[in-house]
């Protein structure tokens, strides 16, 4: 994800600053998907970092999580696969596409897909 991306998306900087980095949302839990008429698309993923540090049984520790939300306005195409109570990332996209910007959900299990939107918010809360 490079900065002139993330520089168009309001709060991205707060989710930097929490995570030290841009998470790919790894393993992320979509808690909440919702398609609203007038465009708006919002989705709230339950995340952490992933370090390099393994625990006494070879798996890799998890530090600051936190619930991330998406409010995507102004969409102009949706085309999720895989709606279902859960929905595990492999990771989330982000790209530019003129004065559009497409989200790509990779999922490992459940909701998947593409949005283009043209304005886009992400707010973070810690648990």
């Amino acid at each position: 994800m490079t900065d002139e991306i993330l520089d168009r998306i309001t709060g991205a900087n707060q989710v930097k600053a929490w995570f030290g980095k841009w998470p790919a949302f790894h393993d992320a839990e979509i808690s909440a998907f919702r398609l609203d008429p007038g465009a708006v698309v919002t989705f709230k993923l339950y995340a952490w970092n992933m370090t390099s540090e393994v625990d006494e049984n070879g798996y890799f520790r998890n530090e600051k999580y936190a619930d991330v939300e998406f409010i995507l306005e102004g969409v102009s195409a949706v085309s999720i696969n895989d709606l279902s109570e859960v929905g595990i990332l492999f990771e989330l996209e982000m790209e530019g596409e003129g004065t559009q910007l497409k989200l790509t959900l990779n999922s490992s299990y459940g909701v998947n897909g593409t949005i283009l939107f043209s304005k886009g918010l992400v707010s973070l809360k810690p648990r």
